[in-house]
């Protein structure tokens, strides 16, 4: 059964079961600033914008059949250039 919950920008993803999440198929989905993400938004640049980034979290099995998860972002960062600094 493949299933698709969604999450949008500002909501924080609650807790979920890997496990079940794998055996199931299904997915969540979602939307974040990465300014919202504490280890990116001290090296965005400073007059950027939002810097969305799209993300999917699929629960799979691998090819022995063992749980596993895949996560997909999409999205472009606009970061400082370490090298002009």
């Amino acid at each position: 059964m493949q299933s698709t919950t969604q999450f949008t920008a500002g909501r924080r993803l609650m807790p979920f079961d890997a496990l079940k999440l794998s055996a199931s198929g299904e997915s969540l989905t979602g939307e974040v600033d990465a300014a919202d993400l504490p280890r990116v938004a001290d090296r965005l640049a400073i007059d950027a914008g939002a810097a969305r980034l799209v993300w999917r979290l699929m629960g799979i099995r691998d090819g022995q059949g063992r749980p596993a998860l895949t996560l997909t972002l999409a999205g472009s960062v606009p970061l400082v250039c370490q090298r002009c600094l």
